[in-house]
Formats: C-alpha cells, sequence, structure tokens
C-alpha cells in the first residue's frame, strides 16, 4: 500500500487539543478485512452448510445483518456465529493477515504520543475482535485506554453511549478531538459535546471514499498532522 505524503490538510488547532479518541475499523484498520469477511467469505460459507448458490446466501445472510444496523448485534461475531451456525471466529482467524493499516496510521500515533495527547480507542467491535486486531497490527501500546460499546452496554450511535464514555473516561468535551468512518457515529459524538470531529473518508482501501455530510472530511490520516 502506497504511503505517499497527502497533499490536502484540514487546519485544526491541536493547541486546543488534549484528547484523541480513535475508532478502530475504516479509521485506523483497513474496512477491507471487514468487507471481505461479511460480503465474501461469509456468504460461501453459509452456502455451503445450506446446500444453496453464493449469490442466494449473500441475499440472505445480508439482509439478516442489515436488520440490525446500529445495534450491538451489527458488529458482534459472536452473534452472528449463533444465527447462522457458522464457526464464524475460525474463519476470521484464517484471514488475519488482511487486517492491514490505514497509510500513515502509525504517523499519526506517533505525532499524537510525541505531543502528549491522551489517546483512546473507542469501538464497535467486541474484546475479543479488538484483540486479534491490535495483537495483528500492533498498535496497543499507543493507547492511553481502550473502550468498545460492549462494556459502555450502549451502541456507539447513541448519544447515551458518549455521556457514558465521557463519566469513564473524563475528557474536556471541548479540547477533544475524535476520528471515525462512520457519520451515524459522528452525530451521536456531536450530540454528546465533542467539539472536534474529523470524519474518516477512506474507510476501505478498495471502496470510494465517503461523503463529508458536513463533517471535516480526511481521506487519510496525515492529512490531520500539522
Amino acid at each position: 500500500m502506497s504511503k505517499k505524503i497527502s497533499k490536502k490538510q484540514i487546519k485544526i488547532n491541536w493547541n486546543e487539543i488534549d484528547t484523541v479518541l480513535l475508532d478502530m475499523d475504516g479509521t485506523l484498520v483497513d474496512h477491507h478485512y471487514e468487507g471481505y469477511f461479511w460480503s465474501t467469505l461469509l456468504p460461501r460459507a453459509y452456502a455451503k452448510k445450506n446446500g444453496i448458490s453464493v449469490n442466494k446466501a449473500f441475499e440472505i445472510t445480508n439482509e439478516e445483518i442489515m436488520k440490525h444496523e446500529g445495534t450491538f448485534n451489527w458488529s458482534s461475531v459472536d452473534f452472528w456465529e449463533k444465527k447462522f451456525g457458522i464457526q464464524l471466529w475460525d474463519i476470521r482467524y484464517q484471514i488475519k493477515h488482511l487486517i492491514k493499516l490505514h497509510p500513515h496510521t502509525i504517523r499519526f500515533l506517533k505525532f499524537l504520543r510525541k505531543n502528549n495527547k491522551k489517546i483512546y480507542l473507542v469501538t464497535a467491535s467486541e474484546p475479543r475482535d479488538v484483540d486479534l486486531k491490535l495483537s495483528h497490527s500492533k498498535i496497543r501500546p499507543y493507547f492511553d485506554g481502550i473502550y468498545n460499546q460492549f462494556d459502555i452496554k450502549k451502541a456507539k450511535h447513541e448519544k447515551l453511549f458518549w455521556k457514558r464514555l465521557k463519566k469513564i473516561v473524563r475528557y474536556d468535551n471541548e479540547k477533544t478531538l475524535f476520528v471515525d468512518d462512520g457519520v451515524d457515529v459522528l452525530k451521536a459524538a456531536k450530540a454528546g459535546g465533542i467539539k472536534f470531529l474529523v470524519l474518516k473518508a477512506k474507510y476501505n482501501s478498495k471502496r470510494p471514499a465517503r461523503k463529508s455530510n458536513g463533517f471535516l472530511r480526511a481521506h487519510h490520516l496525515d492529512e490531520i498532522i500539522p
């Protein structure tokens, strides 16, 4: 993957920021791993298990998954493993070589650490999935804390998630930056009071970048490094 420096720069006054909250999938880690798993490998496994075509299996599994968008079940491999009766964790570990960091992720994390920012991982993924990706990518040491919606007991799409997180981490909304690849999550964080918000638009190296929807928009993380 190219590490070419982005020409576009987003102006952020880093002197006003002391805490940075970062999403994992799509923001730090290339979402291609997730996309390939859910849209290709899951339907193949489901088709084999049920003796149907892969196309039909994709229709069935995708329809079921979309019913749970924005909920705990949406990002719970444990839930879908039981739902579809397939050993999904085995498949995920078999393709862990596809877990890749986005360009400039390490550079961005080093910039934050060098400038004495508090860094917290805030993810919708369940603990086992977080451990898999952080162990493979080796970025765990950069974080001052790691929080997922299963610990908070509210989905990241909900305003209450951010109120509960703030009580735990005790960050100052006026001095906090949050970067995520999901517009709905950014809206919830904004409703929760966080001042600085950035959309990580190029969430998947194999897919088009997302539109800004009114948020500051960075294709890659080096665009917000001064």
